[in-house]
């Protein structure tokens, strides 16, 4: 449901993407998907320790690795600014060395994701951020609308205190 921009960061290849609507209305098809985001609620910000967490919440360098055709390990396809050069080392070595420039680099108090309540709606991704916008800390507000529009859509609470 998310076309990235590309490796220069170039966003016209976000003219293919679905709408948000388009991409709810799909998602509401499969019952499956459904029932995830049906269970899902709004963060409870108060409680939950963000500025503990790494800014990369995804399985990228733990789970996932991308070698391009010139030796560069990532942690995954997205990711071009956490690269280690197979050509210097072994693969285990580069593994490791990932997963650290990944998961070290923790959320701040400044990050806007870090205080929104819509957050577990949301596929923010700051590997698409940094070559988008010049930085991982910077939001996508097309997953912005997304996460708000599958709460409103799954949960269903249209109330005053949560605008959507």
């Amino acid at each position: 449901f998310d076309i990235a921009p590309s490796i220069g960061g170039k966003t016209y290849v976000r003219q293919h993407m679905l709408s948000p609507q388009e991409i709810v209305e799909i998602e509401l098809l499969d019952p499956e998907r459904t029932k995830q985001w049906e269970s899902q609620k709004l963060a409870e910000i108060d409680e939950v320790p963000y500025y503990e967490l790494p800014i990369f919440n995804c399985k990228t360098g733990r789970f996932t690795f991308c070698i391009s055709a010139s030796g560069l390990l990532s942690g995954c396809i997205h990711d071009r600014s956490n690269l280690y050069d197979l050509s210097s080392g072994d693969f285990l070595s580069g593994w490791k060395a990932i997963n650290r420039m990944v998961h070290e680099p923790k959320i701040t108090p400044d990050y806007p994701c870090a205080s929104c309540e819509y957050l577990p709606f949301c596929n923010t991704c700051p590997a698409d951020s940094q070559r988008e916008y010049g930085s991982p800390y910077m939001t996508n507000p097309i997953q912005c609308a997304l996460a708000k529009l599958r709460y409103k859509s799954f949960v269903g609470k249209e109330d005053s205190e949560h605008e959507i």
